[in-house]
């Protein structure tokens, strides 16, 4: 807990609101979004594409509804998920030998209705997909407690399917950019998501394209002309 011996703060910004109480009282904060904003959104996009163009597209297109506990709110539960999913992954590539290939993936949290949900993308080796699909029940349920018969819905896509899935993804868009995207069949609300709605995993990141030189405006057909891309060295 924060504590201040001066006079109230209030900063409020797209969303967010961030309100500091002195006068040695107690620091309220609350960080929210309504959309996901246009850096977020070509973030996600560039991502599936540099993920493809190194040889590792995404492949599997995870849903995950959890919900709220007095122990845990959404993003926590998830947090702690994906902490099991990358202690499992890293394991699993140190056993294989060779290159170490860093977790892929990309998210964004939604609740429309208020009920909540996760887009989890991934590029899972096909060897390990297997093995991932049963884990990921385990992880949600030893983390939950309360996994129920719709809560997971793993489904496979292929290069020629990612681009509708990252669209998707990307439907709760900032109204403002939802022709930018070309995004007007089927963008929407997505609800307001309180802490970050939207993340790529470090491998498959803004830096990790920059370190590269990867720029998805010219080269995110590279894959089609046979160069593939590689990952950035250490990047996980």
């Amino acid at each position: 807990m924060l504590l201040f011996c001066s006079e109230s703060l209030l900063l409020m910004s797209k969303g967010r609101s961030t309100s500091l109480v002195y006068s040695g009282r107690s620091v309220t904060k609350t960080n929210y979004t309504e959309h996901i904003g246009r850096r977020a959104a070509t973030n996600v996009f560039h991502a599936f594409d540099f993920a493809k163009n190194t040889g590792h597209p995404m492949n599997v297109y995870t849903v995950l509804h959890l919900r709220d506990q007095l122990s845990a709110s959404v993003t926590t539960q998830f947090t702690k998920i994906r902490r099991k999913f990358r202690n499992w992954y890293n394991y699993r590539q140190k056993k294989s030998g060779g290159q170490a290939l860093p977790p892929i993936y990309t998210y964004t949290i939604e609740a429309p209705t208020g009920a909540v949900h996760v887009n989890w993308v991934l590029h899972m080796p096909e060897g390990m997909l297997e093995e991932f699909q049963k884990k990921l029940q385990q992880w949600v349920e030893k983390t939950t407690s309360d996994l129920q018969p719709f809560d997971i819905k793993i489904t496979r896509i292929t290069p020629d399917t990612d681009k509708r899935v990252a669209n998707y993804c990307n439907k709760g868009v900032d109204p403002q950019y939802v022709e930018y995207f070309k995004l007007g069949k089927i963008a929407e609300p997505q609800g307001r998501i309180h802490g970050r709605r939207v993340t790529v995993s470090t491998a498959i990141s803004r830096a990790s394209r920059e370190a590269v030189g990867f720029k998805a405006k010219h080269h995110r057909n590279d894959h089609k002309k046979g160069r593939v891309w590689n990952l950035p060295i250490n990047r996980t």
